[in-house]
């Protein structure tokens, strides 16, 4: 690895600059990754990448680094579940898009293996800073013993962040999309957990996991075959599952070019290597119950994030240790973005988002072809589909309470006392019988990201916080770790493991 490398402040690094969007960083050349200002592109055998240092300064009362590489990854060329715009934006799509990967450091060196990674997930309508996530992976990180052991990956919500095109103050803003279109969220929500199915991929240690609870992850291995542990042939499945859904999309669509098995390949390398990644050996015996394989992945979501933080857990909840939302929760109808729209406008796009669904099928946009709805295999689609309606709508009630029963030992929640967008009260009514884990910061707003309003909560509030973010991670790792050994099966054994700790509403849980 390079031993040089450029070395940005935290105020630098927070501002999305024009040419680190997707759209200016040449993602489909076979040559990337290519220098652009303040990063540093290294090429080897097993990685390819950007990469560069953040700064946090003596202002911040930290001197300390974060390492920061972007990721090349390919995007779910979902396009035709919505209505076509009249007149769309005349933008090249590249189908893949990039991520930050958050390490205390990997310079000078192989990056040693990785035990804990946070996905974080954005808030709607978050473009310009990453300020804010950066902030919150320097205290998640610093919390840990060796500051080695975990890493952060931000992955942007389409349309959002550096998937966002432009630049400009003057422009069509994610929120706009969904007003003129309600169904457009939907279709965002389906490329996102299609994406993160293939990341999950390629994260998971195991080639298989044998428990019934959850979605299936690509290219499932079995004692012969590597399965998605060679890189080969987990590269075909992603590329299989992204092919289907780009031969699917409408003829009179501007799709884009192919993305390659290639770069596909690069990509699943790039995150293994940059994680010290090691696959289990052997997946005929449960796990121990003393811990999860490394990595363990964690889930965090602010605001709408949240929503699909939740979703993330709900679909795979054998591969997450745990999900924690801040300024999220309850019915995406009962929240009320005032920074961003009306009131009104708001309540236009929930009314419409299931009348744009139902038109979606009337129309021919939702059917099976060949075992397929929008490209997407049937079964994945149809738990993609329940998963949108019990996290985002609940209609009703009881479907979402009882996920959330299921797995409270593992859902943290943390909401402002003063949070104008999403009301405490609306979460609460969400929860079960049984209650949830939640906490309520007094006097706090829903814009944590605002450093004029929320002095409060960057000097005090999100350094303890992410300490007991930090605790609550190694918590769910436990209970996760008895709950698979509890409930896995292999090819030889017919009947579960006999519990041996303790029960609750929930996971299986440690003594």
């Amino acid at each position: 690895m390079a031993s040089d490398s450029y070395e940005v402040s935290l105020k630098q690094a927070g501002l999305i600059k024009h040419e680190e969007r997707d759209c200016c960083l040449k993602l489909h050349k076979k040559e990337w990754p290519y220098e652009v200002g303040e990063w540093k592109a290294e090429k080897n055998n097993e990685a390819q990448y950007l990469f560069r240092k953040i700064q946090f300064n003596a202002e911040e009362n930290a001197q300390r680094q974060l390492w920061e590489a972007i990721v090349r990854f390919p995007s779910a060329p979902i396009y035709g579940v919505h209505r076509k715009y009249e007149y769309p934006s005349k933008i090249d799509r590249i189908n893949y898009h990039t991520f930050r990967l958050l390490r205390r450091s990997c310079l000078n060196q192989k990056p040693g293996p990785v035990n804990r990674i946070y996905l974080f997930h954005n808030g709607l309508n978050e473009i310009d800073h990453l300020e804010f996530y950066y902030r919150i992976a320097d205290l998640l990180l610093k919390n840990d013993k060796k500051d080695e052991e975990s890493a952060c990956i931000i992955r942007p919500l389409p349309g959002h962040l550096t998937r966002y095109p432009f630049s400009s103050d003057f422009t069509e803003r994610p929120l706009d999309r969904y007003l003129g279109d309600a169904s457009d969220l939907y279709r965002q929500f389906l490329r996102y957990m299609l994406e993160t199915q293939w990341l999950l991929s390629i994260l998971v240690p195991f080639r298989s996991y044998r428990v019934v609870a959850g979605l299936h992850l690509l290219a499932e291995g079995n004692e012969i075959k590597d399965g998605r542990a060679g890189p080969d042939q987990l590269r075909d499945a992603i590329y299989k599952a992204w092919k289907a859904a780009y031969d699917a999309t409408p003829r009179d669509r501007d799709r884009g070019k192919s993305v390659t098995k290639k770069a596909i390949e690069n990509t699943i390398k790039t995150i293994r290597w940059l994680t010290g990644w090691k696959k289990v050996e052997n997946i005929t015996d449960p796990p121990p119950e003393e811990l999860v394989h490394p990595p363990a992945l964690h889930v965090i979501g602010y605001s709408l994030g949240g929503f699909f933080a939740q979703s993330v857990f709900f679909s795979w909840p054998f591969a997450i240790a745990s999900a924690t939302t801040l300024a999220s929760g309850g019915a995406l109808r009962e929240i009320a973005p005032k920074a961003f729209s009306h009131p009104e406008e708001w309540k236009a796009v929930m009314q419409s988002l299931r009348y744009e669904l139902d038109n979606a099928m009337i129309e021919g946009r939702l059917h099976r072809d060949a075992g397929k709805v929008a490209g997407i295999q049937e079964d994945y689609f149809s738990y993609f589909h329940r998963i949108f309606y019990e996290v985002f709508l609940q209609d009703f009630r009881g479907p979402y309470q009882s996920r959330v029963s299921e797995y409270v030992s593992r859902l943290l929640f943390m909401v402002g006392g003063k949070d104008p967008v999403v009301r405490p009260q609306a979460l609460l009514d969400a929860s079960p019988e049984c209650g949830i884990n939640i906490i309520q910061v007094a006097n706090l707003d829903h814009f944590l990201f605002k450093a004029d309003k929320m002095e409060e909560w960057r000097k005090f509030w999100g350094p303890q916080i992410c300490r007991v973010i930090h605790s609550f991670s190694e918590r769910a790792e436990l209970i996760l770790a008895m709950t698979l050994h509890s409930n896995w099966w292999n090819t030889e054994r017919t009947e579960l493991l006999k519990p041996t700790g303790s029960k609750s509403h929930g996971d299986q849980k440690v003594n």
